[in-house]
């Protein structure tokens, strides 16, 4: 989103610029640049601040949201002035509050897990900015205040934006739930392939994986290593005579047991049944 507001911003310049040059407009450049200039600028600036704090926290290089939630919040709210600015500006001259509308819905992406935020910072700003205009000549009545059709399609487009703003959100979140679920299952799968559901210590593949990477260092000496098996005898008449809940709880305590004694050494943590 920075980036695209960047891009549009230097636009912007690059376009008023040449319009200055064009109709010889020099004269006048101190007016422009207070009402248009200084507005590209500042957006461009907290544009360009937000891209570098990006690209720093991907890269690694800073992990401080702290910091990151005030440049968020800081251009959420020049997005909402510069609207606000530009969009006054047109209106008075019987264009459109395109670039309102635009920079509310860059506010409310900012803001997609904040939707309480964001619905009270967009139907604040919704209010300032009908207040402002309410105040303003009408190009196309020449009188002060808003026609009928003109609150109308504020309204819409107040309503509208708040409906983008909840299915943004909701979207986000079942997405994010789902990414969970899919992480969750990925962590418990990983345990599984490698420890025992019922005794809770490593099961046999472990072992097996383990036992090859120690056997293929080449600082391992093959003739010193001691592999351990512990089988019970006749467990199976065990569980016929006491049930399959005892002999389960046979193996936990046989497997607490062998963990305590071995808990500095990985590759004895198993228990073969």
């Amino acid at each position: 989103m920075s980036i695209v507001v960047i891009v549009l911003e230097i636009w912007m310049i690059i376009r008023m610029t040449m319009q200055i040059i064009n109709y010889n407009l020099q004269s006048n450049f101190a007016h422009y640049f207070e009402k248009y200039y200084s507005n590209y600028l500042v957006l461009l600036a907290s544009g360009v601040l937000m891209l570098f704090f990006a690209v720093r926290y991907i890269k690694g290089k800073t992990k401080d949201r702290a910091i990151g939630y005030i440049i968020k919040w800081v251009f959420t709210f020049v997005c909402i002035y510069f609207g606000i600015k530009i969009s006054m500006n047109d209106y008075s001259k019987g264009e459109q509050i395109l670039t309102f509308l635009t920079m509310e819905l860059f506010s409310l992406c900012l803001l997609t897990w904040k939707p309480i935020s964001a619905l009270l910072i967009s139907g604040t700003s919704y209010l300032y900015f009908y207040d402002r205009i309410s105040q303003m000549v009408a190009v196309n009545t020449g009188e002060v205040g808003t026609t009928d059709a003109t609150r109308i399609n504020f309204f819409i487009m107040w309503l509208s934006t708040m409906m983008v703003c909840i299915a943004n959100y909701n979207n986000t979140r079942a997405q994010a739930i789902k990414d969970e679920n899919l992480e969750q299952i990925n962590t418990y799968l990983s345990k599984i392939s490698v420890e025992d559901k019922l005794t809770g210590i490593h099961n046999m593949v472990y072992f097996r994986n383990e036992a090859e990477k120690l056997l293929n260092y080449v600082t391992t000496d093959r003739d010193s290593i001691i592999f351990l098996f512990f089988d019970v005898e006749n467990f199976k008449s065990y569980n016929e005579k006491y049930g399959f809940h005892a002999g389960n709880e046979l193996l936990i305590k046989l497997a607490h047991m062998i963990d305590d004694a071995f808990k500095s050494l990985e590759l004895s943590r198993n228990v073969q049944s």
